[in-house]
């Protein structure tokens, strides 16, 4: 019992750093942010599944990967959110350097969240069984990666039209571009593309270790290596 508690703790371990960190960065992120209004816009959402992930965690563990990549998402997000989008610094020194007409942060993050959070969202729609095919699973993870992030500017208009776009210009971040909305999704396309290609280079990775393992040991070491 004691083995099996001790078990429980090491793998609840990095779940709680990972929630930890993410505090401390909310907490450092609200002080004194550019706007107190967007930055509570920016959070909430983020806060609830962070609250609904740190409730659920000794039913629903998720793998390791999960939780670090969401969290390097959030902290992009919520780094940005102290600053508003047009305005984070690192934003600034990339306009500067590649000469572009805005800041293209919100542009990186949107692409982050098709990176990142494609694999933590295939883990939440197919952990059971029964399992379909790497490829049907990993298109249908693309979709919801896309239907989020239609979803997010649809938010985004709908406070456009009820608050006014003069008060809600920093939550949109669409610094004059007209084009805001259909760049934004490309990129969380794009980021979910790659992260696919990611995909495909692990799972080929892991089809070559079994064969790496009969040339060097022998059939007789392949098959123990399967049955355990």
């Amino acid at each position: 019992m004691l083995a099996l508690d001790r078990v429980k703790r090491d793998e609840l371990l990095l779940p709680r750093i990972c929630f930890a960190l993410y505090g401390a960065a909310v907490a450092v992120s609200a002080v004194h942010p550019y706007s107190r209004g967007t930055w509570l816009t920016e959070n909430a959402g983020a806060w609830v599944i962070v609250l609904v992930m740190a409730m659920t965690l000794r039913a629903a563990r998720f793998s390791n990967r999960t939780y670090v990549q969401g969290l390097i998402l959030l902290l992009l997000h919520t780094f940005a959110a102290h600053f508003t989008y047009p305005r984070v610094p690192v934003g600034e020194w990339l306009a500067d350097v590649f000469e572009l007409s805005r800041n293209p942060f919100d542009r990186v993050v949107h692409f982050a969240f098709g990176l990142l959070a494609l694999a933590p969202l295939r883990e939440l729609f197919f952990t059971r069984e029964p399992r379909r095919s790497a490829r049907a699973e990993l298109l249908l993870t693309l979709g919801a990666v896309a239907l989020i992030g239609t979803g997010y500017e649809l938010i985004e208009w709908a406070s456009a039209v009820i608050v006014g776009e003069r008060v809600t210009a920093d939550f949109l971040g669409t610094q004059g571009d007209p084009w805001d909305t259909q760049a934004d999704l490309a990129c969380n396309l794009a980021g979910g593309l790659v992260a696919i290609a990611g995909e495909a280079v692990l799972a080929a990775v892991r089809r070559r270790r079994p064969l790496s393992g009969v040339s060097a040991t022998g059939p007789a070491h392949a098959r123990a290596a399967r049955a355990g």
